[in-house]
């Protein structure tokens, strides 16, 4: 709720950063508060947003959003889940962001591997930890050596 009226606030003034950044953080929220559908609602909205020229630097990590918010659902495609991990990759690779590059790869390893697909999954998440040489205390990077650790083959 306390989000809601100042992101309508922050698009009738053409802040499409902030824009961007405070529907991620609603988004997050109602997907922790079982709410889905709103959540879904709040990234697609953003999205169309971000395509239509405004701000791109978060579409990488809304499509990341969008993907995950299908992950939890039971109808859940698992192909148009790829398809969004998969734009939301080579939207970071383009905007040379390895942070969201890494977030996304942490994602779609985790959606290879619930498939079964261990190997494909440990492939995608090494190349992109392997761009890092520093930050190794940070959640994201925590997560990922933890998945990959999860997902190395056993000799």
């Amino acid at each position: 709720e306390m989000l809601g009226a100042p992101l309508q606030s922050m698009r009738d003034r053409r802040q499409l950063l902030s824009f961007a950044r405070a529907a991620s953080a609603l988004a997050d929220g109602l997907v922790k508060q079982g709410q889905p559908a709103a959540a879904l609602a709040v990234v697609d909205d953003a999205i169309a947003e971000t395509e239509s020229g405004a701000e791109g630097t978060e579409l990488a990590e809304l499509l990341r959003m969008r993907a995950e918010i299908l992950m939890t659902l039971p109808s859940g495609d698992a192909s148009s889940v790829e398809e969004l991990l998969a734009r939301s990759l080579d939207c970071a690779r383009r905007q040379h962001a390895l942070s969201w590059e890494l977030k996304t790869s942490t994602t779609l390893a985790r959606h290879l591997a619930n498939q079964g697909r261990h190997d494909e999954a440990y492939r995608i998440l090494l190349a992109a930890h392997g761009h890092f040489t520093e930050g190794f205390s940070t959640k994201d990077l925590q997560a990922a050596e933890q998945l990959l650790k999860a997902l190395a083959p056993t000799p």
